[in-house]
């Protein structure tokens, strides 16, 4: 997933650090998130897999947004039946696409 904020949200982090990566261990469920790929002022863009879509970030010297974008990935570890994190994370997108019609799915932090 990609998350946006207004630029000004992680101007001082980008000053500091231009792709800055931050690490959260969840004491309920033990889960491990970690943010990836800061895009300053970038822009969040689809990819077409075929089957699948997902979405990933950019950022220009020739054209800026009034956001800033990151990835935020989970650790998951699989056992039996199911090893694959490959295709358990496909079939994952290929659901997320069927949910939203074949457009990534875009949520509102004040709407969840």
């Amino acid at each position: 997933m990609r998350v946006e904020v207004p630029s000004v949200v992680m101007e001082n982090i980008i000053e500091f650090a231009w792709d800055p990566k931050f690490h959260i261990n969840t004491k309920k469920y033990d889960d491990f998130v970690r943010t990836f790929c800061t895009c300053p002022n970038g822009f969040v863009v689809m990819e077409d897999y075929g089957e699948y879509l997902c979405v990933n970030g950019h950022s220009s010297n020739s054209e800026k947004s009034d956001n800033t974008n990151f990835a935020l990935l989970t650790k998951i570890e699989l056992t039996q039946p199911v090893e694959n994190t490959t295709a358990y994370g496909v079939s994952i997108a290929e659901l997320a696409t069927t949910i939203g019609g074949k457009m990534p799915i875009v949520q509102r932090l004040e709407e969840i």
